[in-house]
């Protein structure tokens, strides 16, 4: 899901359900940061729905949004079978 928001160059597990990302670029908009914007670290965590952004290494600057998940279309198990291999070279 992450990889739809942004880009980064590193990240860690902090804990099972929780992400930290670090340098990252937004590839959508959040909040009022448009595509582009980049961030010391983002932290995604899962268990709590909610995605932390960070633009410089201090904690006061952080932006809390709600995590909302939204489901897309229906994935044909062929086609998705079909990516695989092809990008696995099988």
């Amino acid at each position: 899901m992450e990889k739809q928001l942004f880009d980064w160059k590193e990240w860690s597990e902090v804990d099972v359900l929780v992400q930290q990302f670090y340098n990252c670029v937004l590839k959508q908009r959040i909040g009022a940061y448009p595509i582009g914007t980049y961030f010391d670290w983002i932290v995604v965590d899962y268990e709590k729905g909610t995605i932390q952004l960070c633009p410089y290494k201090h904690q006061e600057n952080w932006r809390t949004f709600k995590l909302n998940l939204t489901i897309g279309e229906e994935v044909n198990e062929q086609t998705t079978n079909e990516n695989t291999n092809a990008t696995s070279g099988s």
